[in-house]
């Protein structure tokens, strides 16, 4: 009971650090793992390890989930009906990737995330404003954060300003 007291009043956790931690302890209760002597031994002699994920098989490391059939069908389950536009769909992967079960609480994605977005960004533009005065908005990414964004009533004027800041945030000098 003292460990549960410690997690609940515990100032470096987060309330969802929190949960797990609380989650843990729970599991950790019961011994649902038909686990040899040997085997045991070896685990408090730090010879075998659980990679700290206790008495917890029922939560999977890997998880196979078919996000495509997920964006064309939705979910009874979660009842989540299918995407309709970009913010749905995203809004409704944060949501199916919450309920994945996984003994880290972070499913890993193994598959193309571009093949289920595309479809939703044909409503999508880099433009702004109206026909007779068009903005155009560049940005460049590295390794998934932006380094770079340019605007202009050109796309090659946009991409020249993304791409001039971004290599100025390198360090090169014009």
């Amino acid at each position: 009971m003292n460990s549960v007291l410690k997690i609940i009043t515990a100032k470096n956790l987060t309330y969802s650090q929190k949960v797990v931690q609380l989650s843990r302890v729970g599991e950790n209760c019961v011994d649902v793992l038909n686990v040899s002597e040997k085997f045991k031994e070896y685990h408090k002699k730090g010879i075998l390890c659980d990679m700290n994920e206790g008495n917890a098989p029922f939560r999977p490391r890997y998880v196979m989930v078919d996000f495509d059939r997920f964006v064309k069908q939705g979910s009874k389950f979660l009842r989540i009906a299918p995407p309709q536009d970009l913010e749905e769909l995203l809004n409704s992967l944060m949501i199916l990737y919450r309920h994945i079960p996984s003994i880290t609480t972070f499913p890993v994605y193994i598959g193309n995330i571009d093949t289920l977005i595309n479809p939703f960004l044909d409503n999508v533009s880099d433009e702004k404003g109206p026909d007779h005065n068009k903005t155009f908005v560049v940005e460049v990414y590295l390794n998934s954060n932006c380094i770079g964004s340019g605007s202009g009533k050109s796309k090659k004027q946009a991409e020249q300003k993304a791409a001039k800041e971004a290599l100025a945030l390198m360090g090169y000098k014009f």
